[in-house]
């Protein structure tokens, strides 16, 4: 049997696999060369080091500096530690046991009501109109 002859889900699983390493390593490089601005070295010298673009050094600076929270763990990188082989099941789950998750909660924003001028006089107010606000009702008479 040679190396090519594998069932389609050996080869789905070696796929799987090499994803999540993939998104480890571009999680990794993001980190790194964040790190390495940091800590003050310049575009062309983590360019030379990475042996990569320097506008592939700009955007991973532009994706950290716009967005901070891609250098943060995430539950679906440590998913894909297990995915590469990285850390074993029993390890994975202690960890997302163990992760604070927030459930989507968002924090409240507080909004001014609308202002609303009123054509005849033109004047403004902060009242709601009271054709908006009065409550339907359904009762005869």
């Amino acid at each position: 049997m040679s190396t090519m002859d594998i069932t389609r889900d050996q080869a789905a699983a070696e796929l799987d696999e090499v994803a999540a390493r993939l998104r480890l390593n571009n999680r990794a490089l993001l980190r790194v060369v964040a790190r390495a601005h940091k800590a003050g070295m310049r575009q062309r010298a983590i360019e030379q080091h990475l042996d990569v673009s320097q506008a592939t050094v700009h955007r991973l600076l532009r994706q950290s500096t716009e967005n901070p929270q891609v250098l943060e763990p995430t539950p679906a990188e440590i998913i894909d530690q297990r995915t590469a082989g990285q850390i074993t099941t029993e390890q994975m789950m202690k960890q997302l046991l163990n992760w604070t998750f927030t459930f989507g909660t968002t924090p409240r924003l507080m909004v001014s009501p609308p202002t609303h001028t009123s054509p005849a006089a033109g004047t403004t107010s902060n009242a709601p109109s009271t054709a908006a606000s009065s409550p339907k009702t359904n009762s005869p008479g």
